[in-house]
């Protein structure tokens, strides 16, 4: 039983004398969806498809839930939607005249989204619903 004890209480002298620091950067969801992409849209209001490039990007802050995705629409616009897991959604905004709104998600190695824009500048347009393919050139 000596011989048992004397090695355990000095492991738990030599082990109790350390300090171990663990830095973990937390898992971003968000990462998910960072990239430079081309763009399939087809506009079921209009039956017209276009092609166009998107770029996803993030802040800083690790702890943030929101992308930025620079020309959307095929504008040079952005907007912005908030992550959840491997989706997203742009909630209602209004950037210059364009109310925009949607969902997107990650497929595979593509981003499909589905979202309406309408143009305030023009009474007369209708809503334009659309559905987009996102991959990588």
């Amino acid at each position: 039983m000596k011989h048992i004890l004397l090695p355990l209480c000095c492991l738990a002298v030599l082990l109790s004398g350390c300090d171990i620091d663990i830095y973990d950067t937390p898992y971003d969801p968000r990462q998910n969806f960072v990239g430079y992409y081309e763009a399939e849209e087809f506009s079921e209001t209009y039956g017209v498809v276009s092609y166009y490039e998107v770029d996803i990007l993030t802040n800083n802050d690790p702890y943030s839930n929101r992308i930025y995705l620079r020309n959307f629409y095929g504008y040079p616009i952005e907007v912005f939607a908030r992550v959840s897991g491997n989706r997203f959604t742009i909630p209602r905004q209004e950037i210059d005249g364009l109310i925009i709104q949607g969902t997107g998600r990650v497929n595979g190695n593509e981003i499909a989204m589905t979202y309406s824009v309408q143009d305030l500048a023009d009474r007369r347009a209708v809503t334009d619903f659309c559905n987009t393919v996102l991959y990588f050139p």
